[in-house]
């Protein structure tokens, strides 16, 4: 089994080398690592063309969202399980890769999910969150959404269910995820361990894109459940609540 790991970046230094150890680090060796760039102007551009890694497939493309370039790198993987790793974020374990390999090996499943860590934006150390993956549905009622950032699906999902909604700019993975979800064909494991560190300060958490967010929401649930769109997502901003967890 071979993994692509998808790692989309623009100005991603100096997190983009942790991020490319913990994947050198690796004890499972059967892998690939999508680099999938935009325009950046703090060098990591040069960076990727002149680090030395094996295992790099480097792509530059003009400014695009971070969905279609998601959605570029799923394209041209070669791999049979994609995991995407943001360029900020970091594997825990070195042996994250082969312990996944034995899941899929001994399961007869189509993906599977854990939980992560989220830290200062630089200080890896200083963890803010952690976000258990536990999914639970109640025909009514979502509880927790898993972060999508912990999966790891077989590319076959996405040639069957299509790629990330390009019309979201920053739930479509919030949309993915339902999508899949609510595919019963589709079985599944959740693994309650930590996988990868993520530093806070994506593009659903930044001030600016608050209201943007809430706005894609609301239309993805209400796409899924319909009248019980609103107490899904009070439901859903509650659990990220009581996840929480600063460290003094």
């Amino acid at each position: 089994m071979k993994f692509s790991i998808i790692t989309c970046c623009k100005n991603s230094l100096p997190y983009l080398k942790d991020n490319i150890k913990s994947v050198q680090n690796q004890n499972y060796r059967n892998f690939e690592h999508l680099f999938i760039c935009s325009k950046s102007t703090d060098g990591t551009d040069n960076f990727l063309k002149k680090i030395n890694y094996k295992k790099k497939r480097v792509f530059f493309l003009k400014s695009t969202g971070v969905y279609k370039a998601i959605n570029y790198g799923i394209k041209k993987s070669k791999g049979d399980v994609i995991f995407l790793l943001h360029s900020d974020d970091l594997i825990i374990n070195k042996t994250l890769l082969q312990n996944t390999f034995k899941k899929f090996k001994t399961n007869s499943i189509d993906f599977l999910y854990g939980n992560i860590k989220i830290s200062k934006k630089n200080n890896k150390k200083k963890i803010l969150r952690l976000w258990n993956g536990t999914y639970k549905v109640n025909n009514k009622y979502l509880f927790n959404m898993p972060a999508h950032t912990s999966f790891f699906i077989k590319k076959k999902i996405f040639k069957k269910l299509g790629l990330y909604n390009t019309r979201f700019n920053i739930s479509s993975d919030l949309d993915f995820l339902l999508k899949l979800f609510s595919n019963k064909k589709y079985n599944y494991l959740f693994v309650n361990k930590y996988f990868i560190i993520m530093r806070n300060g994506g593009i659903s958490s930044s001030v600016n894109n608050i209201i943007s967010k809430i706005y894609e929401d609301i239309i993805i649930l209400f796409k899924y459940y319909n009248f019980y769109s609103a107490i899904i997502y009070i439901l859903k901003i509650i659990s990220k609540i009581k996840q929480l967890k600063i460290f003094k």
